[in-house]
C-alpha cells in the first residue's frame, strides 16, 4: 500500500471517530428526554397504584363502618338491658356481651382510622405526582425543543462527513474498496486498519507469514488480517 493511500484511509479513520463523537452527543441528548420520560412513567404507575389501593381501601372501609355500625347497635342494647337485668343469670350474659363486643369495637375503629391514613397517604402521592407530571410536560416540551436543535446540528456534520468519506474512497485504488469497506463495517469505531508488528497483527496478534510481511511492507496492495479481518498497514507508515 502506497503511503498516499494510508493517508487516505487513515484519515476516513479519523473521520469516522469525528462521527462517532457526534453520534455519542446525540445520544447523550435523546438520553435526557428518555430519562425525563422514565419519570414520568413511573410517577404515573405510583398514580395508578394508589388510585387502586385507594378504591380497595374503600371498599375494606365500607364493609368495617358497616360491621362497626351493627357492633354499636348489639353493644348499645346489651348495656341497656344490662341495667334493666331482672335475674342475676341474665345480667352476667348480657355483661359477657358488653365484653366481647366493647373491645371489638375499639379493635374496628382503630383499623378504620388505620385504612383513613393510608388513603390519606394514597391521596397526597397522587397530589403531588400529579404536579409533576403538569409541570414535567412543559419541561418535556422545552428540553424537546433543545434536543432537536442540537441533533440536527450534530447530524448536519455527521452528514458532511459521510460525504467527506464517500469522497475519499472515490480517490482509493481499484480493489482497495472492498476488503476496506468489510473491515470498516466491522470494526468502524474500533481502529479498522493497524500496523503489522514483525510478523502479527497488532490487534489481534494473529501471524502473518513472512511472503505476506515482505509484499505489506513494500506497498503491493491491500492485506487484510486472517484473524480479525482489520486491513494491516506496513510499521513503515507509522
Amino acid at each position: 500500500m502506497a503511503l498516499e493511500d494510508f493517508k487516505i484511509l487513515s484519515e476516513i479513520c479519523s473521520l469516522d471517530s469525528m462521527i462517532q463523537k457526534h453520534m455519542v452527543n446525540i445520544e447523550s441528548e435523546r438520553l435526557r428526554i428518555t430519562q425525563l420520560s422514565n419519570a414520568r412513567n413511573v410517577k404515573q404507575s405510583e398514580i395508578e397504584s394508589e388510585q387502586k389501593l385507594i378504591k380497595e381501601n374503600r371498599q375494606k372501609l365500607s364493609a368495617l363502618e358497616n360491621q362497626l355500625a351493627h357492633d354499636e347497635q348489639v353493644l348499645s342494647r346489651a348495656r341497656e338491658n344490662l341495667s334493666n337485668a331482672t335475674t342475676e343469670r341474665e345480667a352476667t350474659g348480657l355483661q359477657h356481651e358488653v365484653d366481647i363486643f366493647a373491645p371489638k369495637i375499639s379493635q374496628l375503629e382503630d383499623k378504620i382510622l388505620e385504612l383513613i391514613e393510608q388513603m390519606e397517604k394514597s391521596e397526597s402521592l397522587i397530589k403531588t405526582n400529579l404536579g409533576f407530571l403538569t409541570g414535567s410536560e412543559k419541561t418535556l416540551g422545552e428540553i424537546q425543543k433543545e434536543v432537536d436543535s442540537v441533533v440536527a446540528k450534530e447530524q448536519s456534520e455527521i452528514d458532511i462527513n459521510n460525504d467527506r468519506i464517500s469522497n475519499l474512497e472515490s480517490l482509493l485504488p481499484a480493489g482497495f474498496s472492498q476488503p476496506f469497506s468489510y473491515a470498516r463495517n466491522k470494526y468502524r469505531f474500533n481502529h479498522p486498519i493497524c500496523f503489522l508488528e514483525g510478523t502479527s497483527c497488532e490487534r489481534c496478534r494473529f501471524f502473518v507469514d513472512r511472503q505476506t510481511c515482505m509484499s505489506i511492507d513494500k506497498g503491493e496492495g491491500i492485506f487484510t488480517c486472517g484473524g480479525c479481518g482489520r486491513v494491516l498497514i506496513s510499521k513503515y507508515c507509522r
